[in-house]
């Protein structure tokens, strides 16, 4: 018989540390606060980020839906350590800004420094375990970090070329006759310019965060998320097409007040609409897969 004494016990999962990370979190908002008020500024009168005041709460929703797969592990002091000096590095990069540098990215790189700087206090408090298993629910609130006007630029002017070449294709399958020069089609009696407005940047980036959320609650294959996040920038270009050959076609031979109408100026939310249904049926086929790769991997066992 062997004794219960001489039975090794489990060793017992580290404590998560929440009044040590609560206080870090308070130490963060009020060393960041004017960081914050910058954003808060930035948020408020620019529609492409409208979004970014719901980031931390969808964050949060995602850890509370996967808190059973969570795990707290012990302190990763190596890892905090270098995620704060890194966090350090980039707030005195911010400070060392030229005062003519944009405010975009002068609020970029702070909210990144605070970032990661949570980063390093949740490594400290629950463990390097705690930053992968709740991976993508963390990665989602970078999205609170405004573009920097570089990149900003960057991704509308290829938004605008390929939206017009997009267009272009799909005119040149129908009867009208058309050409174009550069970034401007030319029908009969109109010709649709694809200015920076039409590039549809705001809804492309609004729509990244969407796939990046709905892949993390409903799917678990990391090429599928992938799949559905790399949809996003195409269906972005032809949902811009759409709304182009849309409008040209509606303004040639149905009504030539169509161009000055609501649907021009103000029928963005529409087509994105259209847009986000097509990027629920990608979804909807991605989770059946999914599911029935599972199904058939549970079978294949059994057998």
């Amino acid at each position: 018989m062997t004794s219960t004494e001489d039975t090794p016990r489990p060793t017992p999962a580290p404590a998560p540390r929440w009044g040590l990370f609560l206080l870090c979190l308070a130490g963060l908002l009020v060393a960041f606060r004017d960081v914050l008020a910058q954003l808060a500024q930035l948020v408020r009168p620019s529609p492409l980020y409208s979004y970014i005041p719901l980031v931390p709460m969808v964050t949060l929703y995602l850890l509370h839906q996967r808190r059973r797969q969570l795990a707290v592990s012990s302190p990763a002091y190596g890892l905090a350590a270098g995620l704060a000096v890194l966090g350090v590095a980039l707030l005195a990069t911010g400070q060392r800004l030229p005062p003519a540098t944009a405010q975009a990215d002068q609020v970029a790189i702070g909210v990144a420094a605070l970032l990661v700087l949570l980063f390093a206090a949740v490594a400290l408090c629950f463990g390097a375990a705690m930053l992968r298993t709740g991976l993508c629910p963390w990665l989602i609130l970078l999205f609170a970090i405004p573009l920097p006007d570089g990149l900003k630029n960057a991704l509308e002017l290829f938004l605008q070329q390929a939206s017009a070449y997009a267009a272009y294709g799909m005119l040149a399958l129908t009867p009208v006759p058309l050409y174009r020069e550069g970034l401007v089609i030319h029908l009969p009696r109109l010709s649709l310019a694809v200015a920076p407005e039409c590039s549809g940047i705001n809804s492309t980036w609004v729509l990244l965060m969407c796939s990046l959320v709905a892949g993390t609650m409903l799917l678990r294959s990391p090429w599928r998320r992938a799949v559905l996040v790399a949809v996003v920038l195409p269906l972005g270009v032809l949902r811009n097409a759409f709304r182009i050959v849309t409008l040209g076609l509606l303004t040639v031979y149905v009504d030539p007040r169509i161009i000055d109408s609501p649907l021009h100026h103000r029928g963005g939310p529409l087509f994105f609409a259209l847009s986000l249904v097509v990027l629920l049926a990608i979804l909807i086929f991605l989770w059946r897969s999914e599911r029935n790769d599972r199904r058939l991997g549970r079978g294949g066992t059994n057998q």
